[in-house]
């Protein structure tokens, strides 16, 4: 009995340490799976509960105009976020978020949608994307729970709408969405960093230092490079104001400029109305965003004459004054009717270019024939790209000869069944100008790195030469004719200035492109000057003007005026029968009581001339508001502000480059203006 149970014993006893020993092995084996086997694994998760690597989106480069005035910048901005299981009480949050909210600079949410995303379900809600410096200083002293700042950095344009279609805009996450911003995103946008945060339980950070995350530091990472421009921030200036005048008085469904440099290629403005506001550009729809100078084709009408003229004159067709007969206005042809506006006998090839003959263009091209009109016609670039560095250019369209009707070749000598883009007009009108070379078009010239490393991006590039000095010449003095008194472009004649130029009014064709829409037109002119030593191409379009008028002579060519003008002013190019004392010389003259820059206008009348006398008067009309001086010189600006009895306060010298107050605010209690003035280039 006595072994029995002494077995019994040993038995549970050995049971005992057998459990013992297997629950050991058990712990063992699970600490050396905890331990060892998934120890990366677990390490990584509990450190993810208390850290995470943070991607910290650098700051974009800024873009500058060609004399370093800033056009895009970056600014410190706020990330509001919250994290809904850290908030307390929702609706006490929402109520004093939204009062955050209310006047300008806030969130720009409501109180429902607020307290509904502090409601959610979720670790983790933006609020509000990059809100200005000052909104994120008043959350700071909120300190409401459960929500939080991430600094970033946001897009400013301190010109509003000035560019606007050519600089594009960024998104909230700095990814450039349109424009340059878009074309040269990568250059901009910098090189992205990463930092480990440490955070407590309430997601609070405690500690905060570099580290690669896995994905290392990239070399160079940091902002972006700045970007220098070919754009004239005057030019484009008064460009747009130029046009933006056009668009309203002519009613018309857009209008824009292009002020092109003919010997290098560089644009100096592309402007176009109706325009929107990068800084708030989701409040446009998006085709106000299309740079259709660039994107958009249209059939151009008389001003193709040009090329025609050039090509038959460097074949040696025809000669300057050489004679066709243009029918006394009507010319059939293949059951059609070319026709004029005027009925014309003999017009030799000047006149033909001077009065805009669609039936001597005809005559012309028939001359000239559909072979070598079409290898002209590609010479010059049309059909292809101009290689411009900027987003979604269109080709144009012109189509292989070998499908022409008869017709076709009479037609498309005067503009009409070849679609161009306004860039590729400006671009080829630039050969000519240019002596006949033609040269690539651009907008961007340099990027400078942070560390102050300059990138030269592009330079004068010539494509080819489309015809010789002699013949480019002679046809500028042809174009001159244009723009004499007998000419359709006597409107864009500038005094002081030889203008060289050619007119274009085009039916608008039907979207099924079976006709011609009735009573839709586009207007353009495009030109360069001064004549016969050019600084300047320009291409004017005003699209569907609503006025009784339509033509291009008497809506584009004067808003070519102005914009020329101005801008040969703003370049310092003396007028060929300026004086020396008026225009090209300026005294300053300061009141004995003040030398500290501010010039008055007494005693300044009795050297008024005849130019300053037609400032006053063709700035006279809008007296109750503050005139436009940009462009202008300390002279005229003086005699701007002298006609309103105001004192004008002035730094530098040169060309008004910056005003304040600005054009067209209200004159009532203002006493003073404060101009910059710049050195012209």
């Amino acid at each position: 009995m006595y072994y029995t149970v002494s077995k019994w014993i040993k038995l549970r006893l050995g049971l005992i340490l057998l459990v013992f020993f297997l629950v050991a092995m058990g712990i063992l084996a699970r600490a050396y799976q905890l331990q060892v086997i998934e120890a990366k694994s677990l390490r990584e998760a509990a450190a993810a509960q208390y850290r995470h690597i943070q991607r910290i989106i650098p700051s974009r480069g800024m873009i500058c105009d060609r004399q370093g005035n800033v056009l895009v910048v970056s600014q410190k901005a706020f990330s509001v976020y919250a994290r809904p299981d850290q908030v307390k009480d929702p609706g006490m949050s929402a109520r004093r978020l939204a009062r955050l909210s209310e006047g300008s600079g806030g969130l720009e949410i409501s109180q429902t949608e607020i307290q509904d995303k502090l409601s959610k379900d979720q670790n983790f809600v933006w609020l509000a994307r990059q809100v200005p410096e000052s909104v994120g200083e008043k959350l700071k002293v909120l300190d409401l729970p459960g929500v939080g700042l991430i600094e970033e950095s946001r897009r400013f344009y301190p010109g509003g709408t000035l560019a606007a279609s050519l600089l594009g805009f960024a998104g909230v996450d700095a990814q450039g969405l349109e424009g340059i911003e878009y074309a040269y995103d990568g250059m901009i946008r910098g090189q992205p960093r990463y930092i480990l945060v440490e955070q407590d339980a309430r997601g609070e950070a405690i500690r905060i230092f570099p580290d690669s995350g896995g994905q290392g530091e990239s070399e160079g990472s940091g902002g972006g490079a700045d970007l220098v421009l070919t754009l004239d921030k005057a030019i484009q200036y008064l460009a747009e104001r130029e046009v933006r005048m056009a668009l309203r008085n002519y009613r018309a469904k857009r209008a824009g400029a292009i002020v092109m440099e003919p010997q290098t290629g560089r644009i100096l403005a592309m402007a176009m109305e109706p325009g929107f506001d990068p800084n708030h550009f989701q409040d446009w729809a998006p085709e106000f965003w299309r740079n259709w100078l660039v994107a958009d084709m249209f059939e151009p009408g008389s001003t193709f004459k040009v090329f025609m003229a050039a090509a038959v004159l460097q074949e040696g067709i025809a000669g300057r004054y050489d004679r066709f007969f243009c029918e006394n206005g009507a010319y059939d042809i293949a059951g059609e009717t070319i026709n004029d506006t005027r009925r014309h006998g003999w017009l030799s090839l000047q006149e033909i270019v001077t009065y805009s003959s669609n039936i001597g263009a005809a005559k012309l091209g028939e001359k000239l024939g559909r072979d070598r009109m079409y290898e002209y016609i590609e010479r010059f670039g049309f059909g292809q790209r101009t290689g411009l560095d900027f987003p979604g250019e269109a080709r144009g369209l012109v189509r292989e000869p070998g499908t022409w009707s008869r017709i076709a070749v009479d037609t498309i000598a005067f503009g009409q069944g070849v679609s161009v883009t306004a860039l590729q007009m400006v671009t080829a009108l630039s050969a000519i100008a240019n002596r006949g070379e033609l040269m690539r078009p651009y907008l961007v010239e340099r990027a400078v790195r942070p560390d102050g490393t300059k990138i030269v991006l592009h330079r004068p590039e010539r494509i080819n030469r489309v015809i010789s000095p002699e013949v480019a010449q002679e046809l500028t003095s042809i174009l001159c004719g244009v723009v004499s008194p007998e000419g359709t472009g006597s409107k864009a004649a500038i005094s002081g200035y030889p203008v060289a130029g050619k007119t274009g009014t085009a039916q608008k064709p039907k979207p099924d492109a079976r006709g011609y829409e009735r009573g839709k037109y586009i207007c353009s002119f495009m030109g360069f000057a001064p004549a016969h030593d050019p600084r300047v191409a320009v291409i004017v379009i005003i699209d569907e003007p609503r006025t009784n008028y339509a033509y291009g002579g008497t809506l584009a060519a004067p808003v070519f005026r102005e914009i020329v003008r101005q801008a040969l002013i703003h370049l310092n190019v003396p007028p060929a029968n300026a004086e020396t004392s008026g225009i090209s010389r300026i005294e300053k003259r300061t009141d004995k009581k003040n030398d500290k820059g501010i010039f008055t206008a007494r005693n300044f009348q009795q050297d008024l001339t005849e130019k300053d006398i037609a400032i006053l008067q063709e700035n006279s009309p809008a007296q109750g508001k503050m005139p436009a001086l940009l462009g202008q010189t300390m002279r005229e600006a003086l005699l701007l502000l002298q006609d309103r009895g105001l004192e004008i306060q002035f730094s530098g010298t040169g060309v008004a480059v910056e005003q304040a107050p600005l054009p067209g605010d209200p004159l009532k209690g203002v006493k003073a203006c404060r101009v910059r003035f710049s050195p012209r280039h």
